[in-house]
């Protein structure tokens, strides 16, 4: 008579291999990725590793022809963090309803010096504190030019020590 296993005691861990482990995953490809073997991340190439300069999702948000999301490093995604700062208006994230700027309300605000002063001063704290270690600001500028506001910010990266500017123009309504 076959022998019966014996059972198990409560709080004693089951002796079974996980979904994941090397056993159970030998010769098997994901079900959602086939040719990607199970436990290889998505936008790593075949040998392990990240994707060379990828730290970051793209901006806009994208899904590239292959199927994978679209990814960036370096210069352009931190250029798409600061675009999403500046143009995120408080409040409109949830977790987060601090973050951002008033850029797009003052398209509908008189045209004056103080408010020019008083939005480049929010617009350099904000900058500050959500990509300080990313970023030192040098200047901030506000101007309205006819049809659109415009705004430049000049800043060093913290990486390389390099000096860059980005420039926004929001066009005005009406």
């Amino acid at each position: 008579m076959p022998s019966r296993p014996r059972s198990r005691r409560p709080g004693e861990p089951v002796d079974r291999p996980r979904f994941g482990s090397p056993a159970d995953t030998v010769g098997r490809s994901h079900p959602c990725s086939p040719g990607r073997p199970v436990g290889q991340r998505r936008g790593t190439p075949a040998g392990g590793g990240a994707v060379p300069g990828a730290e970051g999702l793209g901006f806009p948000f994208a899904i590239e022809p292959a199927g994978r999301v679209h990814a960036e490093g370096g210069d352009p995604l931190l250029r798409g963090k600061l675009l999403q700062l500046l143009l995120t208006s408080p409040g409109e994230r949830v977790n987060r309803p601090d973050y951002g700027t008033r850029l797009r309300e003052l398209v509908f605000d008189p045209d004056n010096d103080i408010l020019a002063a008083a939005t480049e001063f929010t617009a350099v704290r904000a900058l500050r504190r959500y990509l300080g270690d990313e970023i030192e600001v040098d200047s901030v500028r506000v101007t309205n030019a006819g049809e659109e506001l415009r705004v430049e910010v000049v800043y060093l990266r913290a990486a390389d020590l390099r000096t860059q500017q980005l420039r926004v123009g929001i066009p005005i309504p009406g």
